[in-house]
């Protein structure tokens, strides 16, 4: 089922983007699709395989490249500067590790976007499926964490994780016109974040003081954010978007190696949207094309 005018919105947070992967799942499982999708660092890697229809791929990779030095190695961010590896997650795990339908995802029709953040102007870039050559490699640039992952090229120029300036990037669906939007939260509704210490201000100089517009995008992040969430709630509440979200806190953190934890939050998600599925269908309303 396709629904006119409806777009899909998909919040990063690392491996907390396994909550979006068993909602996204279950979706899959509904047969719900969209004309539009749009996400953010993990929220990209998992919309990806929506759009594919792997089902089930988002949660596989997740829990094992978390476990794999091929993936995440303290070494290798000791010499290089980047603790994840992208090139092996992008390039090939889908082809020795766990297949992705890329077919599938070229063939599709729905519009797909991801969210950066530019190192040069510090402001959100979005890059569309079909738009660019190099469009796997704004999937990694949207989910390269500052701190600890490097810029990637994309089109010529370097970006960064999403996060920032577009954690959720719902902005962007009303902005393309899209009047009934399904946003993915990995956070429950009562979470937010702290303004930038002192301290914190003082390491985003240090790291990327030669980008002054970044760093100052970077340091007012935290606020982006959480301005984003009141918005969201003020339109959650006037029915303008409809929000899946975590019920309770989660505690599982943005580079989890735990798989009983990872397991517990996906099915958590895969069960909610589940319930949800009566709540999500007349929200979307009209008929399927």
């Amino acid at each position: 089922m396709v629904f006119e005018d409806c777009a899909l919105v998909v919040q990063g947070g690392g491996t907390r983007g396994i909550y979006a992967a068993g909602v996204l799942d279950a979706l899959m499982d509904l047969g719900i699709d969209f004309p539009y999708i749009i996400g953010t660092s993990a929220g990209a890697l998992s919309a990806s395989n929506f759009i594919s229809g792997d089902r089930g791929r988002t949660k596989y990779v997740m829990e094992t490249s978390m476990v794999s030095l091929k993936f995440v190695s303290a070494a290798r961010f000791a010499v290089k500067g980047t603790l994840f590896n992208f090139d092996y997650l992008i390039n090939q795990v889908p082809v020795s590790v766990s297949p992705f339908n890329y077919q599938a995802f070229h063939d599709s029709h729905s519009r797909f976007l991801v969210a950066t953040t530019s190192l040069e102007t510090g402001k959100p870039v979005y890059f569309e499926k079909g738009k660019i050559d190099d469009f796997f490699n704004a999937i990694a640039a949207s989910s390269s964490l500052p701190y600890i992952a490097k810029p990637v090229p994309v089109s010529g120029h370097l970006y960064m994780d999403g996060g920032p300036v577009a954690a959720i990037p719902f902005r962007k669906a009303i902005e393309d016109g899209y009047q009934k939007i399904i946003v993915i939260e990995t956070r429950d509704k009562t979470y937010r974040k702290k303004p930038y210490s002192q301290a914190a201000i003082a390491r985003a100089k240090r790291f990327y003081g030669e980008h002054k517009e970044f760093t100052e995008s970077l340091i007012k992040g935290n606020d982006t954010y959480n301005a984003d969430v009141e918005e969201l709630e003020k339109l959650k509440e006037a029915g303008r978007v409809f929000v899946i979200q975590p019920e309770n806190p989660v505690h599982v953190g943005r580079a989890e190696r735990k798989k009983a934890k990872l397991e517990a939050l996906y099915q958590q998600a895969f069960e909610q949207t589940m319930r949800m599925k009566d709540e999500i269908l007349a929200y979307l309303g009209g008929e399927a094309k």
